[in-house]
């Protein structure tokens, strides 16, 4: 690999980025910029003793120059495994990194129908709720509104006397039999892989905006790209994170901090996945909290709870990054109560945000100034002063 830095930076670099375990996940918007990735990727590898191969794409042109690259003994194993099929015909849908990629479409899938037979084949105990919820693969954080249903209702058993295989019964049993049969209504969730979702053209700005919130039960932050083209302005979900709010009952304004941490940190994350992709020309982060934006603008001395999220949220952001937005249009709040599948398939609320961040920015909410209210001045720390009488010997 130290050759190859030596003589091609740019491309180790991309290598880097791209690998995971024993998968390579790459590419290029231009087929024979992304065909000299495949070659330098195929040579550098190989030369380390590892034969790549099982290539996909969603441009028939790349595939096409792949398998005419590819050694007829390899494209016979491929056939032989491959039942026969050949071509673009093997390529149309497969998994990467767990996730189904139809080539043809360009789009993923998340199966529920797994994970509804899954559940349905296991008697309804907490060992099997959390065994069901432990099978879910979602890096992406996409079916976040979905599972922390699941979720919620695994702490709900926890608070309960239930062993670990004790048969659920009553409402908790009724909860996940109705969560199963939502999935079943939806069988499969899909969308788009790029985040690109029109046309292809030049792009001429790039911002993050992010957004965070929270309810008694859970707090969410979800990351969304907004992109300008000649054609108009575009936004698409990144990626999301949901918690479920600690057992230990915390107030509605801790809770909003705590969404409004984990959002820098998802940030952080997909700047620095990012950073060599495309061009971030700025970073808006939103919430629907004055109290948590008081904080976060860092006007008090505050106790230790809010102080330490408030330096955390500091280290990464600045203040002036922050901004308010109604509730009603915080794509965040459907990660925190959580949807059925059903109405979560058609949220255009949570796949592309306020419908706002597509306009013009004299039409985003206005800049609120923050003043206290009750809930900031509770952790706002109390000065005690002491008078001492020195008096004569």
């Amino acid at each position: 690999m130290s050759k190859y830095e030596e003589m091609n930076p740019k491309f180790v670099q991309a290598l880097k980025e791209s690998i995971y375990v024993d998968d390579l996940i790459g590419g290029g918007s231009d087929v024979n910029k992304t065909y000299e990735l495949y070659q330098s990727t195929k040579e550098c590898l190989k030369e380390g003793g590892f034969e790549m191969h099982k290539w996909k794409s969603n441009s028939d042109e790349l595939m096409k120059k792949i398998e005419q690259n590819e050694s007829k003994e390899v494209s016979k194993l491929e056939e032989l495994t491959n039942n026969g099929k050949t071509g673009r015909e093997m390529f149309e849908r497969d998994k990467v990194l767990g996730i189904v990629w139809d080539t043809q479409k360009d789009t993923l899938h998340y199966e529920l129908m797994d994970i509804v037979n899954t559940a349905e084949a296991l008697v309804p105990t907490k060992r099997n709720v959390l065994r069901v919820l432990s099978g879910i693969f979602d890096p992406l954080g996409v079916m976040s509104p979905i599972i922390v249903t699941a979720k919620i209702l695994l702490q709900e058993i926890c608070e309960t006397k239930y062993g670990w295989d004790d048969e659920l019964n009553g409402k908790l049993k009724q909860k996940w039999l109705d969560w199963i049969k939502g999935l079943g209504k939806v069988a499969e969730i899909t969308f788009g892989r790029s985040l690109f979702t029109h046309e292809l053209g030049e792009v001429f700005n790039c911002e993050l905006h992010g957004f965070a919130d929270s309810s008694k039960q859970a707090y969410c932050a979800v990351v969304y790209l907004r992109y300008t083209q000649s054609s108009g302005v575009y936004t698409s979900m990144v990626t999301s994170r949901t918690r479920v709010a600690p057992l230990k009952r915390l107030t509605i304004p801790r809770l909003e901090l705590m969404g409004a941490k984990i959002l820098t940190t998802l940030c952080d994350t997909v700047k620095k996945a990012l950073v060599n992709q495309l061009e971030i020309n700025s970073t808006t982060l939103w919430l629907d909290s004055m109290t948590a934006l008081i904080w976060i603008d860092n006007k008090g001395e505050w106790k230790q709870f809010v102080k330490h999220r408030v330096d955390e949220i500091l280290k990464t952001t600045t203040s002036n990054q922050w901004r308010h937005c109604p509730t009603h249009c915080n794509p965040a709040d459907v990660g925190t109560r959580g949807v059925e599948a059903v109405k979560f398939s058609n949220s255009q609320l949570w796949w592309k945000g306020p419908s706002w961040l597509r306009e013009d920015k004299s039409r985003w909410p206005a800049k609120q100034k923050t003043s206290a209210t009750e809930d900031s001045e509770e952790e706002k720390v109390k000065k005690v002063v002491t008078l001492v009488e020195v008096g004569e010997k």
